[in-house]
């Protein structure tokens, strides 16, 4: 207890604080500005607000759901799902995000991949795992989602462009008892509690998660789910 109790302070008191910060620094500079600002200028920086809200909505919404996991209060609800559509409808919901960084992102999942699982659980793990591979990847960078079948169950790997990341810091991701607060290459906070998540949601379907990576030559968040 005194542990999570600890890591939920840590989130509210930086990767937090710091997203509210940036939103009131960028609102400053726009109402002391906005007549002097070229319609380009202005174009640039709402896009800039829009996207620090959504990065503040989406750790909101995560330490929402893992407080409520922490408390045993998340019920799983396994239904017939296709994965091919649950990592196409996270692409779109991202798609905003993936625009602001011109970053393409290409769903090579199997169609009509049928899997019995959570829904709602499997759509967060991807969102957050996509979500990351956005903030790591630089402007003009790819994301592939590709999957692999296996006999005993399915793999499906976010592969990205980006920057990369040490075997030291792997260790620590692949953890549970810490959070890695980094930031991504437009200086986007990235919360580590999206990983706990995922991790936390995986158990649930007795599946696992694992990442490839070098510094500097992109990374790969492969979730395996058994039959």
């Amino acid at each position: 207890m005194n542990a999570t109790k600890d890591l939920l302070f840590s989130i509210i008191g930086h990767d937090l604080r710091s997203p509210f910060n940036s939103l009131l620094g960028f609102l400053q500079f726009f109402m002391a500005d906005f007549d002097e600002m070229s319609p380009e200028k202005r174009d640039e920086t709402l896009r800039s607000l829009y996207d620090h809200s959504n990065n503040t909505f989406t750790l909101l919404e995560n330490l929402l759901q893992w407080g409520m996991s922490q408390r045993g209060q998340i019920k799983f609800n396994p239904v017939t799902v296709d994965l091919y559509q649950v990592v196409e409808t996270e692409l779109n919901f991202l798609s905003s995000r993936l625009d602001i960084k011109r970053i393409h992102a290409f769903n090579n999942t199997i169609e009509q991949t049928l899997f019995k699982g959570d829904e709602d659980m499997l759509r967060t793990v991807f969102r957050n795992l996509i979500n990351n591979a956005i903030k790591y990847t630089h402007p003009g960078g790819t994301i592939h989602i590709v999957q692999q079948n296996e006999a005993n169950g399915i793999f499906v790997t976010v592969v990205d462009t980006g920057v990369g990341m040490s075997a030291e810091t792997i260790d620590i991701l692949t953890g549970n008892k810490e959070i890695v607060s980094t930031k991504g290459t437009n200086k986007e906070r990235v919360s580590g509690l999206g990983l706990l998540i995922v991790k936390d949601f995986l158990k649930y379907h007795h599946g696992r998660l694992s990442i490839e990576s070098e510094p500097g030559k992109g990374s790969r968040f492969s979730v395996f789910l058994p039959y």
